[in-house]
């Protein structure tokens, strides 16, 4: 079992990585601290993070990309059929990676893990295709 610290130490060490990598994304969001933060001395209060787009999208490409647990496996409750057209019934257990779910090109573009795009995140509605 895999919770808590492991997960969040995981997901932390790859978006300090990632933004040692990409420079111009951590001083995107040092501007978004800095522009917040004269607002209020105790900054930064809960709607105040809300506001930080930036900051969140950041940590959201991340995390897409380096989920700290890159397979997760599900079962259904009930016979179902999956977009794919496949029937599945309750004996059956999904494995699936988001690691690799995050690197589609079909759901998030040719660019949008390359190191040469610059600028801000595509962030998208995820999608599921099944691999058989």
């Amino acid at each position: 079992m895999v919770a808590g610290r492991d997960t969040t130490s995981s997901a932390l060490t790859w978006f300090f990585w990632s933004l040692a990598q990409n420079p111009h994304v951590e001083k995107m969001i040092l501007q978004e601290l800095r522009s917040l933060a004269p607002r209020n001395p105790s900054f930064p209060t809960s709607a105040e993070l809300r506001d930080m787009v930036y900051l969140h999208a950041a940590l959201c490409e991340s995390l897409r990309l380096f989920p700290p647990v890159p397979f997760e496996h599900k079962a259904p409750v009930r016979p179902d059929v999956l977009p794919s057209g496949h029937r599945v019934n309750r004996r059956i257990r999904l494995i699936f990676s988001l690691y690799a779910m995050g690197r589609m090109e079909e759901i998030w573009g040719r660019t949008a893990w390359s190191s040469s795009r610059r600028g801000g995140f595509r962030l998208r509605e995820a999608a599921v295709r099944a691999v058989v």
